[in-house]
C-alpha cells in the first residue's frame, strides 16, 4: 500500500506479492549476515524494466522540447539586470552550440562531461579566438593552446552557469 497498489489482503495477487517479498527480503538478509561475518558477496541485481521512452511520459499532444528551446526559456526567465544573466547567455549559447539543438531526452550525462573537458582545452578570451581565426570553439579547444581557461573561470562562469540550468531544466 506504502507504493500505491491496493491489494485485498487474502487475495491471489496479495499473497503472491507477500511470496515474492519475503523471498526478497530472506536473500537480502542472508547476504548481509554473510558479508557481517567479512565474506565478499556480490550484489544482487535487479531485474530488468523495460523503461518508458520518454514521448510516451508527455501528455498527448506534447512534444519533447529541444535544448534551444529550454535554453531560450531559462534565458527568458531569468532576471535580465543579475550580474550573471550575461554569463548565462554565454556559457549555454555555448553549451548549444556545442551539444547541438536536439530533443532534451537525447542528450546524456557523457555529452555534459565532453562539454566541461571542451572548456577545459579553450585558451582565455576564446571568443575572441572564435572570431578571429572564423571557427566554432569546439575547432578552437582541438588546437593546443599554451594557457587554457583558469580553474576560477571555469568554476565562476560555466559551471555556475550550467548548475541552475540543469535544476532548473529538470523542474
Amino acid at each position: 500500500m506504502g507504493h500505491g497498489y491496493d491489494l485485498e489482503p487474502g487475495s491471489p495477487d496479495f499473497r503472491k506479492v507477500a511470496r515474492e517479498f519475503a523471498k526478497a527480503t530472506q536473500q537480502r538478509l542472508e547476504i548481509q549476515r554473510r558479508r557481517d561475518e567479512g565474506e565478499f558477496v556480490e550484489s544482487l541485481l535487479a531485474p530488468k524494466v523495460e523503461a518508458e521512452s520518454a514521448s510516451s511520459v508527455l501528455p498527448a499532444g506534447l512534444s519533447m522540447p529541444s535544448l534551444g528551446d529550454v535554453v531560450s526559456h531559462f534565458l527568458d526567465n531569468y532576471d535580465k539586470t543579475a550580474a550573471m544573466f550575461k554569463k548565462h547567455q554565454a556559457a549555454l549559447g555555448l553549451f548549444l552550440e556545442f551539444i547541438g539543438n536536439v530533443p532534451v531526452s537525447d542528450i546524456r550525462q557523457i555529452d555534459i562531461d565532453n562539454y566541461f573537458a571542451m572548456l577545459c582545452r579553450l585558451p582565455p578570451r576564446w571568443p575572441d579566438e572564435v572570431r578571429r581565426k572564423g571557427i566554432s570553439a569546439k575547432k578552437l579547444a582541438e588546437q593546443d593552446h599554451e594557457v587554457t581557461l583558469s580553474p576560477k573561470t571555469f568554476e565562476y562562469s560555466y559551471m555556475a552557469s550550467i548548475r541552475p540550468f540543469l535544476a532548473a531544466a529538470i523542474e
